[in-house]
């Protein structure tokens, strides 16, 4: 099979259309650290008519992650519940959607219990249309 990537909008045409945001899309700036007993935010993220996406990052220590979805760009108007992962000490995080709901937007946010800023490090959003 022949896939076709085009490098303007980061879109990758094949057997199913994605999208891969890197820190910048998603209104982060480097370095990623989020501070002790505090928590890290993005801008609100739109993702079109995209039903499926995976978060991924490498967290320096322990740290939770939550993706609210939206029925509207403007991020005002919630979908379902928010999707959540965390990990225990310095590791790979993840958050998958796969329940298909429909969603025009999305909002991240980390947060870190711990005592210690954690750096987050190789941040990916990947959409995907179904």
């Amino acid at each position: 099979m022949t896939e076709a990537f085009d490098t303007r909008y980061g879109i990758q045409q094949g057997a199913a259309l994605t999208k891969d945001l890197h820190f910048a899309d998603m209104g982060f700036a480097l370095p990623l650290s989020v501070p002790a007993s505090g928590t890290l935010v993005s801008s609100v993220i739109y993702t079109g008519n995209y039903k499926l996406f995976a978060l991924g990052a490498y967290a320096s220590g322990a740290l939770s992650v939550s993706v609210q979805r939206y029925l509207d760009v403007e991020g005002t108007v919630v979908q379902g519940a928010a999707l959540t992962g965390s990990v225990s000490a310095a590791g790979a995080l993840n958050v998958n959607n796969t329940d298909g709901l429909l969603h025009q937007a999305v909002k991240i946010t980390f947060t870190n219990s711990g005592t210690a800023a954690v750096t987050l490090s190789l941040l990916r959003l990947i959409l995907r249309a179904m």
